[in-house]
């Protein structure tokens, strides 16, 4: 159903997770690795990642992203996977 609503009704999903493990399952959903972010299992870390969810919104909104996506500034877990790539 992601994919299908990605693909033809251009929705867009994000997924935060507190859980390495949940990182996988939800890119093995369908949810592109841009759009998944690990935080850390604090209030600290939950409060940054909404916080990034807020900005990349703002961004997306105001036209200044043509998706919703978290870019290296958000990545500050150390094991985002993705924190690797950026």
């Amino acid at each position: 159903m992601i994919k299908e609503k990605t693909e033809k009704n251009d929705w867009q999903f994000v997924f935060l997770s507190a859980d390495l493990a949940a990182i996988r399952d939800a890119r093995t959903v369908g949810i592109h690795a841009d759009a998944v972010l690990l935080f850390e299992k604090s209030g600290k870390g939950s409060t940054a990642a909404w916080s990034s969810l807020s900005e990349r919104t703002s961004d997306y909104r105001s036209a200044r992203k043509k998706k919703i996506g978290f870019d290296p500034g958000d990545r500050k877990h150390p094991e985002d996977p993705e924190k690797k790539r950026a």
